[in-house]
C-alpha cells in the first residue's frame, strides 16, 4: 500500500465552505515511513506550503493518507502536489 503526505489547511473559502488541501506526491510504503519521511523534512513542506497558500493560509493537520482516500476524496485541480 502506497502512503502520502496530504496537509489540510486552516482558511475555509466563504462562498464553497471548503479548506484547500495539498497532496506531495511522493510515494511511502508504509504509514510509519510516511511519518517519519514528514517529521524529518517539516521545513521543506512548510516552504512548499507558503509558496502555495501564502503566509495567512497556514496548515491546520499534515498527516499521511493512502492513495485510495485520496482518490476517495479528490477534486480535480489545476496543479496537484509535487514530491519533496
Amino acid at each position: 500500500m502506497e502512503y502520502f503526505i496530504v496537509a489540510l489547511m486552516t482558511l475555509v473559502d466563504p462562498v464553497f465552505g471548503t479548506q484547500n488541501v495539498y497532496v506531495f506526491t511522493k510515494p511511502h510504503a508504509t504509514i510509519q515511513e510516511c511519518k517519519m519521511y514528514a517529521v524529518a523534512n517539516i521545513p521543506a513542506i512548510s516552504e512548499t506550503l507558503y509558496k502555495n497558500f501564502g503566509p495567512e493560509d497556514k496548515p491546520s493537520m499534515i498527516t499521511c493518507v493512502t492513495k485510495k482516500t485520496i482518490e476517495e476524496f479528490a477534486i480535480p485541480a489545476e496543479s496537484s502536489g509535487e514530491e519533496i
